[in-house]
């Protein structure tokens, strides 16, 4: 938990500026047609990414949501397929679980990629029962030559290139999966004329991943997790979690041991829950004609064989009161002062209030405490919190104070109180707007990282859609849904060396 989700997509490109001579001018020449324009003034700006026309929409018969953005300045076309590996869909204890399935894909299928599939198939499963067996005597010399042997039989069964070969000759280049937490997503790019072929290797890759190198993938998995600097407001965003929404998986998972290996129906099923097309985003971003498009997809996107997931249980107790806790021998003195998001809030005008009051050094309450003796404090803000909160999101303001000056809370809350007292002013949200815009022009530095970006921000806000444009912010608005949010329920945690 902990990511913040990105703002609206909008571009801008100066015509004198680096941008416009690197190497990617023509592909943001092409991303000029294919942005909205975007102006800048006290009565408009364009939020939206793409022009309504350029879009569209589609759910196809197993349920895949596809997002198709034509553009017909970008030769190529990539697609994008964005999952969850946020780890509420791993197992209790195997945190993790789901990067390494959605990393395993790659690997291919068992039609594409097994030399022998009903052989690889029985091997597989004697591995990963050897596996188990290991974990529990991990020094019986009879145990350790008999996984060896297995692990031996099963890498000459498999052909991992296979799936490459394949899609390359569709043809289809550059597949890969980026990791962007709590998103997966999977990438390649190719032409309109192979989107029949490339649909039905990716239903392929979705019905029959074979997770062929699951312990392998397991323990380098493993051992990247703790090769990673410690995270300094993590153990606070857990105590957040236990205090707001307290069966949420990740409370569960800190504190218990990963096994050896995860057995491999758990790895089958972990995929197969996050990789229903119910739970899904596909974006396709170049040159085609969507409607020739959209009917291929139905008819290759007609069923699956993924059990439907179950719905998640609602949950069992909202914040209704205060709540305040203290986590000591923390790495940093630090504070997360959390409320719930009012049901009916307008997801933009929450977004650019919360950014508004907390995001950055130039903030609301960064620039109160900077006037008040604590120039060192650090302000973020994450919304929605957790990024795929089942039940009530929240706002997260995160503080954090090198120098560790007391009474850290009180300033916070009394930061909060005072910069509500007057609405927001126009030209404020204004260039917080283009802020916005220039992030969004960075991270989409290229049209196979806007797809990427597109698909991201679809799946975690299933509500947006990239053709829509947003009116300029309402200041008035702004401060009433700031003023509905503080004057809530509440959860403070403040963290202590």
């Amino acid at each position: 938990p902990g990511r913040r989700n990105a703002g609206p997509i909008h571009h801008e490109v100066d015509a004198a500026s680096p941008a416009a001579s690197s190497p990617w001018k023509r592909a943001r020449r092409g991303l000029s047609s294919l942005l909205a324009s975007a102006t800048l003034t006290a009565t408009a700006f364009a939020q939206g990414i793409l022009p309504a026309t350029s879009v569209q929409q589609l759910t196809t018969p197993d349920g895949s949501r596809f997002v198709l953005c034509a553009d017909a300045s970008v030769p190529q076309l990539h697609w994008v397929v964005a999952s969850w590996v946020d780890g509420n869909d791993d197992p209790p204890g195997v945190l993790g679980l789901a990067r390494v399935a959605l990393e395993q894909s790659m690997l291919g299928t068992f039609r594409t990629g097994s030399r022998d599939a009903e052989a690889e198939r029985q091997v597989l499963a004697e591995l990963d029962a050897a596996w188990q067996q290991l974990a529990a005597r991990p020094g019986d010399a009879a145990t350790i030559a008999r996984t060896e042997q297995l692990d031996r039989r099963a890498r000459e069964l498999a052909d991992p290139e296979s799936f490459h070969r394949v899609l390359a000759a569709l043809p289809a280049h550059g597949a890969e999966v980026r990791i962007d937490d709590p998103i997966g997503a999977f990438v390649v790019t190719t032409l309109p004329a192979a989107i029949a072929d490339v649909g039905a290797m990716l239903v392929e890759r979705r019905e029959q991943n074979a997770v062929r190198e699951l312990p392998r993938a397991w323990l380098a998995d493993i051992l990247r997790r703790a090769s990673m600097p410690p995270a300094p407001l993590a153990p606070l965003r857990t105590e957040l979690l236990t205090l707001t929404l307290p069966l949420h998986p990740l409370t569960q998972q800190p504190d218990q041991k990963a096994p050896a290996a995860p057995r491999r129906d758990a790895a089958l099923a972990t995929w197969a829950v996050t990789q229903h097309p119910t739970r899904t985003v596909h974006v396709l971003l170049g040159d085609f004609d969507a409607a020739a498009a959209a009917n291929v997809l139905r008819a290759t996107f007609a069923a699956t064989q993924l059990p439907m997931p179950a719905a998640p249980p609602p949950p069992r107790r909202l914040l209704q009161g205060q709540r305040r806790s203290q986590v000591p021998s923390a790495l940093v003195p630090s504070l997360l002062l959390a409320w719930p998001v009012p049901a009916d809030s307008d997801p933009g005008t929450l977004e650019l209030a919360a950014r508004w009051l907390a995001d950055g050094d130039g903030s609301r309450i960064a620039t109160w405490l900077q006037r008040n003796q604590r120039p060192r404090a650090k302000v973020a803000v994450q919304v929605p919190w957790p990024p795929r909160a089942e039940g009530q999101p929240l706002v997260v303001v995160e503080v954090v104070e090198p120098d560790g000056k007391p009474g850290l809370p009180e300033a916070v809350l009394t930061a909060c109180r005072e910069v509500l007292t007057g609405p927001p002013d126009a030209g404020s949200l204004q260039a917080l707007q283009l802020r916005q815009q220039r992030q969004w022009r960075d991270l989409a530095e290229s049209p196979r990282q806007l797809a990427i970006a597109i698909a991201e921000r679809s799946l975690a806000d299933p509500s947006w859609s990239p053709s829509v444009a947003v009116r300029p912010a309402d200041p008035a608005a702004v401060r009433t849904l700031l003023q509905r949010l503080t004057a809530g329920p509440a959860a403070l945690v403040e963290g202590r060396p």
